[in-house]
C-alpha cells in the first residue's frame, strides 16, 4: 500500500506544472545552441577591441598643492568650490594670457584634498605638460588673491607648484580592459540568447518535455538507433535452419 500510495503521488509531480532544475538539460540546451554564444562572444571581442586599440591623444595631469584656513569644515567646502568659479578662472586665463577659455579651463581644473588635512590639491589636465602645469599654478595663484575678497576670515598659501618635469606618464594608456570586458559580456549574452530562444522553441525534444505535454508518465521508450547502425547489424546476422525453425544466430 505504502508503495502504491508514493506511486500516485508520484503521478501527480507532472501536473503541479513546476519545472525542475536540471543541470543536465542545462548543459545539453547550451550544447544544442553554442554556436549563438560563440558568435556573440566573437563579435562583442571584436567590438572591444577595436574600441582598446583606437587613437586617442595622451593627456597629462600636473598637481599643485596649497593649504586653506578657515573657520569651519562647511566653509572649506564652499571655498573649495569657489576655486572653479569664473571670477577665479577669468583672472588665470588672464595671467595665461589669454590661451584657453572658461569653459574649458573649468573642465581641465579638478579639486582634491588629502584626507583628515586642510592641505588641497589643484590638478590640471592637458595634452601637453608644461601647459597642465601652467594652468594649476595661475589657477591656483588666482584663487590666492580672490580669497580674501570673498572670505575675509579665509586665506590660501602654496606649499607646492605644479612642475611639468615631475609628470612622466600619460594618464590615459592604452588599455585591454574594454577587450576583455567585451569578451565577458559577450559569453553572457550568447548564454541568455540561447535559454530565450530555447524558452520559445515548442520542439519536443527530451522524455521530460513529453511527460510535461501529456501531464503523465511514459512507462518506456525505444532505443535510438542511426540508420548505418541498422543496416551494419542487418549484414552481421544470418539465419540458421534447424528442425524447421528459424534461428537468428550473431556473428
Amino acid at each position: 500500500m505504502e508503495e502504491e500510495r508514493t506511486f500516485k503521488e508520484d503521478q501527480h509531480t507532472p501536473a503541479s506544472g513546476v519545472k525542475e532544475i536540471n543541470l543536465k538539460e542545462l548543459f545539453n540546451v547550451i550544447r544544442r545552441r553554442l554556436w549563438i554564444a560563440v558568435v556573440t562572444t566573437i563579435v562583442c571581442a571584436i567590438l572591444g577591441g577595436m574600441y582598446s586599440t583606437r587613437s586617442q591623444t595622451p593627456m597629462y595631469a600636473s598637481t599643485a598643492r596649497i593649504i586653506i584656513m578657515v573657520d569651519s569644515e562647511q566653509m572649506l567646502g564652499t571655498v573649495k568650490a569657489f576655486l572653479r568659479e569664473p571670477v577665479v578662472l577669468k583672472q588665470a586665463i588672464a595671467e595665461l594670457g589669454g590661451d584657453v577659455t572658461v569653459g574649458y579651463l573649468r573642465n581641465s581644473i579638478s579639486v582634491g584634498s588629502v584626507e583628515g588635512t586642510l592641505i588641497t590639491l589643484v590638478t590640471a589636465v592637458d595634452t601637453d605638460t608644461r601647459s597642465a602645469a601652467r594652468m594649476a599654478n595661475a589657477t591656483v595663484d588666482a584663487f590666492s588673491k580672490q580669497i580674501t575678497r570673498y572670505f575675509p576670515t579665509a586665506s590660501a598659501q602654496v606649499l607646492t607648484e605644479a612642475d611639468p618635469d615631475a609628470v612622466s606618464a600619460p594618464i590615459n594608456p592604452p588599455s585591454n580592459r574594454a577587450f576583455i570586458f567585451g569578451t565577458i559580456a559577450g559569453l553572457f549574452v550568447g548564454i541568455g540568447l540561447i535559454f530565450l530562444v530555447d524558452s520559445l522553441d515548442d520542439t519536443i525534444r527530451t522524455r521530460r518535455d513529453v511527460e510535461r505535454q501529456l501531464n503523465m508518465y511514459l512507462l518506456g521508450q525505444t532505443t535510438k538507433f542511426k540508420k548505418r547502425d541498422v543496416a551494419a547489424r542487418a549484414r552481421r546476422s544470418k539465419t540458421v535452419q534447424k528442425r524447421g525453425e528459424s534461428i537468428n544466430v550473431q556473428e
